[in-house]
């Protein structure tokens, strides 16, 4: 952790450690900026560990220790981690016919910063939520509703072992988190489609409980 804080600049946290926002690099990774996938406008990230951060800015009135140093500006970036997916789809629903490598997907000239999540550790998991063939990839409605059921799955679960505000529930805060990432009609559709694993499971519990039943009244 660094000793000494430059009180010009606004600082922010990335793994609970102070570092020095207004340098592009820095040992520990870099800073992108990146188009945000809901806004569709450029918004700032940082990448570590070949992993993806978004950048969420705050600011107050207040002065504040960090190490020995005093920092009057007031101003903090926290970082939060995003899946890379969610950054990597909206490139892949604006051209829903072409299936394209990893490559031309993330190669743009409005934000070459794009290049850099590459190596991101969670778009290895890319091809469970578009259609793909060998290193290529395209967008699938359907595949992409299931992913964020099974992502949203998950969420609910983790945030179920958190202690949340009482006016709140796991549910209601995973959906409003899975909002923040998603454009309206994207939201929509995953808010009113049935993936097909939860119409089979549906199914088959119907059909566990008819045999039941059936059982029972012999």
């Amino acid at each position: 952790m660094p000793t000494k804080m430059e009180t010009e600049l606004t600082t922010f946290f990335i793994k609970g450690l102070p570092i020095n926002y207004g340098q592009e690099t820095s040992s520990d990774g870099k800073l992108l900026t990146l188009n945000h996938p809901k806004k569709r406008e450029a918004a700032k990230f940082y990448f570590i560990d070949n992993m993806l951060h978004e950048l969420i800015f705050y600011q107050t009135n207040s002065s504040y220790f960090i190490d020995e140093n005093v920092k009057s500006t007031g101003k903090f970036v926290f970082s939060s981690p995003i899946d890379p997916i969610f950054i990597v789809l909206p490139y892949l629903r604006d051209r829903p016919l072409n299936y394209m490598t990893l490559n031309e997907i993330l190669t743009n000239k409005e934000y070459p910063d794009l290049i850099e999540i590459k190596n991101c550790v969670g778009l290895k998991y890319l091809q469970f939520a578009v259609d793909h063939t060998d290193d290529k990839f395209k967008y699938s409605e359907e595949k992409v509703v299931e992913w964020l059921h099974k992502k949203f799955d998950a969420l609910v679960s983790l945030l179920e072992r958190k202690r949340l505000p009482p006016d709140t529930t796991a549910k209601k805060t995973a959906h409003g988190i899975l909002s923040q990432y998603l454009e309206h009609q994207v939201y929509k559709v995953f808010m009113t489609e049935r993936p097909a694993y939860l119409k089979r499971k549906t199914s088959t519990n119907e059909t566990t409980s008819t045999t039941v039943k059936k059982l029972k009244s012999k």
